[in-house]
């Protein structure tokens, strides 16, 4: 196992704790450490999802649609990037915009039930059938 693998597992593993802070200085880490030849199952795309939801999970709202826009970025069609930024539009309020962000990620992965949850969800919610 690389350093990278090791050091991107430790922090999932602390953010799987709520240990955010932890989470955070070994997703560091593992982003100093990364290099693209590392694990392909572990791209900057899961780099920045872990980022976005580590910064939810302490209400840090700017921190964390700036890393699910990152993770957009890397790749336009992140199911995990579209539900996190769906729930940071549903946080401000902005429901329309959530809908829209739960739907992206279902059309990107239609096996993703937490995306059609959320989005059955928001649905109901907007009173939509």
């Amino acid at each position: 196992m690389t350093l990278f693998n090791e050091l991107y597992r430790n922090a999932y593993n602390f953010f799987s704790s709520q240990n955010y802070t932890e989470a955070q200085t070994e997703l560091n880490r593992a982003e100093a450490a990364f290099e693209d030849t590392d694990d392909e199952s572990i791209s900057k795309e899961d780099i920045e999802v872990l980022r976005g939801s580590i910064a939810l999970s302490q209400n840090d709202i700017e921190n964390a649609r700036n890393a699910f826009e990152n993770a957009l970025k890397h790749n336009p069609k992140s199911a995990e990037a579209c539900m996190g930024l769906g729930q940071i539009f549903y946080l401000d309020g902005m429901r329309s915009e959530a809908k829209s962000m739960f739907e992206w990620a279902v059309k990107n992965e239609p096996e993703n039930e937490a995306a059609g949850s959320n989005l059955s969800k928001i649905n109901e919610l907007l009173g939509y059938p």
